[in-house]
């Protein structure tokens, strides 16, 4: 029986881009473009009443005990305030590389040192059951002990078949904020964060989840590239690759219409004009972004999750869409790989032969 997720590919055109960066669109798979979920029935949140309950030292975050400067890799950080979403963007991307999209995707419980974190098991089969039932999953714990590496071995299953690991990095927006400093402190960056990006042997991919909701995004994304600027032995511009994610784009597109003229006949927020709200809300981090030494290492993008509807009185995600999420992980795809995801120069040609 043929894989379910191997559907044949649906070119976009540049009306359809969630995204702002130069990718082939005949290379991309569209597969998930026009794919929705039944409508998701009411279902009341369970309680947990050991949420507040203190960390057990056997599932404090590994990485405060490993040797980081020794690690190797692809990783991504996604920095945000709290609420900005940074769970829901690393969840929804885990159910997409695990459920809908046309990979053979799996999380790796071992460290590089054979250690094992069954964490990382309880947060992805949460996010996975969530996700199910429309639900949000909850954020992450504040403190440097619940930082989690999640890792993923992802496998195309068609066009360019070059496996990639990579690393997601599940911080607090509590424990990133503390980058912005006070009348009382200096900022400060987790130490684990610090030592994985010091580590030159570490690819990175920098995410800055713009949240429409907070004005001062700006701060914060200046504050750490700052720090970046001012502590690190290297120039992070030079080796990172930087992604802008503006989350909530409906409220993203009030916003833009609010502070320029010329947008009342605007009805989503995408493409040309998810790089126009960045500029105009966050000028300081646009500016950063628009400067990037190379301009194939950047990208700004939506992050647009499908329908949402208030069911008893609690936000559900009735029909998720993967079109966001699918030209983001594109995007990723080629910045470890140098490859793009899609049918390959030979697939091609036979397709036209087929055709």
């Amino acid at each position: 029986m043929p894989d379910p997720r191997l559907t044949p590919p649906k070119a976009s055109t540049n009306s359809d881009r969630d995204h702002d960066f130069e990718i082939d669109d005949t290379l991309i798979d569209q597969f998930t473009k026009n794919r929705i979920s039944p409508t998701i029935s009411a279902v009341d949140n369970e309680t947990n009443d050991d949420v507040d309950a203190p960390l057990p030292e056997k599932r404090r975050s590994r990485l405060l005990s490993e040797s980081l400067h020794e690690k190797a890799g692809n990783y991504v950080l996604t920095f945000g305030f709290p609420g900005s979403g940074k769970t829901t963007f690393h969840s929804f991307l885990v159910r997409y590389l695990m459920e809908e999209g046309p990979f053979r995707s799996e999380f790796v419980t071992k460290n590089d040192f054979g250690e094992v974190d069954y964490d990382i098991n309880r947060m992805v089969t949460n996010w996975k059951s969530e996700w199910r039932s429309g639900r949000f999953p909850a954020p992450t714990p504040v403190g440097e002990e619940h930082i989690r590496e999640l890792r993923f071995d992802v496998t195309p299953l068609q066009g360019v078949r070059i496996p990639l690991q990579f690393n997601l990095l599940e911080v607090s927006g509590e424990t990133l904020k503390e980058v912005l400093p006070t009348e009382h402190r200096d900022p400060v960056l987790a130490r684990v964060l610090f030592e994985l990006l010091s580590n030159e042997k570490i690819k990175f991919i920098i995410i800055l989840l713009l949240n429409p909701a907070v004005h001062d995004n700006d701060d914060l994304f200046v504050n750490f590239l700052s720090y970046m600027d001012t502590n690190l032995p290297f120039n992070i511009r030079q080796r990172a690759s930087l992604g802008i994610v503006v989350s909530k784009p409906g409220e993203a597109l009030k916003t833009l219409k609010d502070l320029r003229q010329g947008y009342s006949h605007v009805a989503e927020l995408r493409g040309k004009h998810t790089e126009d709200f960045v500029e105009s809300f966050a000028k300081s981090t646009y500016r950063i972004w628009y400067d990037w030494p190379d301009p194939k290492k950047k990208m700004i993008s939506r992050l647009y999750l499908g329908e949402i509807e208030d069911i008893k009185g609690q936000k559900r995600l009735v029909r998720p869409d993967y079109q966001s999420i699918e030209g983001i992980f594109d995007w990723m795809y080629q910045q470890f790989t140098g490859k793009t995801l899609g049918p390959t120069w030979y697939q091609k040609i036979a397709r036209l032969f087929h055709s």
